[in-house]
């Protein structure tokens, strides 16, 4: 995989290391010797060990690729203000959707006592994992984004259809989400309903967007994963890779 972040890997890295523990997996996992996240990376089996079994999607993603990370200032500047459809819109980072103060690490460390004993096939193993995938259900969110005109960059989870164009999806960090891979925390990930007259193709879908949209600080459950967010009314545009 090309460029994860550290926040929306938490769960995912646990899903597999968990599989493996659980005898799911016929990679060995040798266990971690230490609190960090950084300890749980090295001790799991590559996720992407054989590259030659991915096939790529037409974009040229495979499930948990992430967005190339912006370029970061020394200098603090004002956040950027995008239009689209006559609008202004706050362009935000995935990071800021959560909440100063909160380190999805804590849960991993809390638990990383128990995840170092674990045998491989322990029954335990999966009953942890849902222990802790639930506490990272009820991760929360950023309130000071309720309310706000917002752009946002990300990955289609496909919901509805009107004709062959989708027209409501779950907006995620990484490629495959909640379909191929698990899905993130719900405080980074977004119901999108897209404003009358807009969609998107299953072919374009494949693609990163952008999202622009009124956004609501309040949970959805659907079938494919739950989002702590809401953008209805939105706009999309094509995803710009950034430069320099």
């Amino acid at each position: 995989m090309r460029t994860l972040k550290s926040y929306p890997i938490v769960p995912f890295v646990l899903f597999w290391m968990l599989i493996a523990l659980s005898g799911c997996s016929s990679t060995t996992n040798t266990g971690s010797d230490g609190g960090s996240e950084a300890a749980v990376l090295e001790s799991i089996p590559p996720i992407n060990a054989d590259a030659a079994t991915v096939t790529p999607a037409p974009s040229g993603f495979v499930p948990g690729d992430s967005l190339p990370t912006p370029i970061v200032y020394a200098t603090p500047t004002p956040p950027p203000i995008a239009m689209a459809d006559g609008q202004e819109y706050r362009e935000l980072t995935w990071e800021e959707l959560v909440p100063p103060g909160y380190r999805p690490e804590d849960i991993l460390a809390k638990y990383q006592d128990e995840l170092n004993a674990f045998q491989d096939g322990d029954p335990a193993a999966m009953e942890l994992y849902q222990q802790m995938q639930a506490e990272f259900n009820n991760a929360p969110v950023n309130t000071q984004l309720n309310q706000n005109n917002i752009k946002l960059p990300g990955f289609i989870a496909p919901l509805e259809y009107e004709g062959e164009l989708i027209t409501e999806f779950l907006l995620v960090p990484y490629f495959g989400a909640c379909i191929h891979v698990p899905p993130p925390p719900v405080n980074q990930t977004v119901h999108v309903s897209l404003a009358d007259g807009e969609g998107i193709t299953p072919e374009e879908s494949f693609y990163p967007v952008w999202v622009h949209g009124y956004m609501i600080t309040e949970g959805v459950n659907t079938d494919i994963g739950e989002a702590g967010y809401r953008i209805q009314d939105a706009v999309l545009t094509p995803y710009e890779y950034p430069t320099g």
